[in-house]
């Protein structure tokens, strides 16, 4: 009734104006959220730049494609891409940039890897943004490479955010940002979502446009709820973020806060107790003191945080930055008597037994969300973690130790092809292909981590399961996902027939 579950198992005959659906063997399930993804830039990007994502260790590919988009575009227009991967961005040389350069000598290019931890400028780029070999200074938690004193054009996790801020800045767009958000949320309510997180910026930058959503909400266009994220950078960051709540719509809501604590598990920077095998404990994004300046102390933002009455998610891979989070919590506690926000540790890779037991401890206000397609896309980083790579991603583990585990794309990290729920169960209930090391899970967990758990994610309380009271949010398939193999779900999956949110038919 509504927009809520009004009862179960009723008497069809009391309602004589109801609108009865014969499902004829049809399933139906509550809507699978997607509590970690970047829709919002990565649509805005692919709709109107470069898809870089086949590229890998090829400057010569990068070079190939940028000249095709510059044939097609202005003279000192910019130019944007997304999705190259390197094994080793430290490399990137001036050689390198000379090769970028020669497709694009009139032009400024700013190109973003799949991960969103690293951004490259052309010359034409820097000199766009104001960068020169001498103004410009790395941020704390970021780098940049270097060959000779001069810069190559790689800036590196926060180093990202002055040329970041200024592209996006003058290059304006809206119209092109909305239509790119829309078309990816529309595909992935064709896979069966009803309900995203959406971070709105990467490490070191944003690209703040809820008004997005808002407006694709005002004209009936939004298929699905869209929760979304404030990235900050220190205390100060907390004030501004506790500043936009207050504007929730049925379908658009605002999540809290995001920060980066550590780097890249898949370039090498999750920070960890252990060194790296390419030496260095990986990369910290904020400190756990005073050394660097007040406003960087994660202390004082998880309990600014806490004091403002903002939901928190944090960009924790390593086991050290995990614990980093979690002393913050008990110093916030200690503090103020207890936790009331939702905490999500993002993208937990190493963490420790010990860890599971802490936050299964807080019982339920500190959550972590999982990318089960990591174990296949990012499996054999041995260059980075010799002894340490099957410790990475123990989703099985979290599970059996109480933890609340949402499961999340972190599109674009993960490729299109492995986005939709029904791949990432196959995933997930055949342990990623070697079970030895990622232990599989069953689909009860696969599907509580999609709708239940990931309902404690997002922070609300009226989603996640069909209960009465409780949003009409759900999706009809041809068929159920219960009793099909991970080879099946590979091959044949269930096909949305149409999702339902708020006891609307959106698709």
């Amino acid at each position: 009734e509504n927009d809520q579950v009004k009862a179960h198992d009723v008497d069809v005959s009391a309602f004589p104006n109801a609108n009865v659906v014969d499902l004829k063997g049809k399933a139906i399930f509550p809507g699978f959220m997607d509590t970690h993804c970047h829709l919002l830039e990565t649509g805005f990007v692919l709709n109107v730049g470069v898809n870089l994502r086949e590229v890998k260790n090829s400057t010569s590919e990068i070079a190939s494609k940028l000249r095709d988009k510059i044939a097609e575009s202005q003279k000192g227009e910019t130019i944007l891409g997304v999705g190259f991967e390197m094994d080793d961005y430290t490399k990137w040389s001036l050689k390198d940039l000379a090769m970028i350069d020669a497709v694009s000598p009139d032009n400024p290019v700013m190109l973003v890897d799949m991960s969103g931890h690293n951004l490259l400028l052309n010359t034409a780029g820097m000199r766009f943004c104001n960068i020169t070999d001498e103004n410009f200074k790395d941020n704390i938690g970021g780098s940049s490479n270097r060959e000779n004193g001069h810069l190559t054009g790689m800036f590196r996790e926060k180093s990202q955010q002055k040329p970041a801020d200024e592209i996006f800045a003058k290059f304006g767009h809206e119209d092109l940002a909305k239509e790119g958000a829309r078309k990816l949320i529309d595909y992935w309510a064709s896979m069966g979502y009803t309900s995203i997180v959406d971070l709105m910026g990467a490490i070191g930058f944003r690209l703040h446009k809820p008004d997005i959503f808002y407006a694709l909400e005002k004209e009936n266009r939004l298929k699905m709820r869209v929760n979304w994220c404030y990235t900050l950078f220190d205390v100060d960051g907390v004030d501004e973020a506790a500043l936009l709540k207050g504007k929730d719509t049925d379908l658009v809501r605002f999540y809290g806060g995001k920060i980066f604590v550590d780097g890249a598990y898949a370039g090498g920077e999750p920070w960890t107790t252990w060194e790296h095998s390419n030496g260095g404990f990986g990369l910290q994004q904020v400190y756990t003191d005073d050394s660097v300046g007040e406003k960087y102390n994660l202390n004082r933002i998880v309990l600014r945080a806490e004091e403002l009455s903002l939901n928190m998610h944090y960009h924790t891979q390593g086991d050290r930055a995990i614990q980093a989070v979690l002393d913050a919590l008990e110093y916030t506690k200690n503090k103020l008597g207890s936790i009331k926000q939702t905490h999500t540790l993002a993208h937990v890779a190493f963490l420790t037994p010990e860890q599971m037991k802490l936050i299964a401890n807080y019982g339920g206000r500190v959550v972590v969300t999982v990318q089960p397609a990591f174990c296949k896309i990012e499996d054999n980083l041995t260059q980075f973690f010799a002894g340490h790579t099957n410790e990475a991603y123990q989703i099985k583990k979290m599970f059996d130790s109480g933890v609340t585990v949402g499961m999340s794309t972190d599109f674009s990290v993960s490729p299109i092809d492995m986005v939709s729920p029904a791949v990432i169960m196959g995933v997930g209930m055949s342990g990623a292909g070697n079970p030895e090391v990622y232990q599989s899970l069953s689909m009860d967990e696969m599907i509580r981590g999609f709708t239940e758990l990931n309902s404690k994610v997002c922070a609300h309380s009226d989603v996640g399961d069909l209960h009465v009271g409780k949003k009409a949010d759900f999706l009809v398939v041809d068929k159920s996902f219960y009793g099909l193999t991970a080879k099946e779900l590979q091959n044949s999956p269930p096909k949305t027939l149409e999702t339902w949110v708020s006891g609307v038919k959106r698709f």
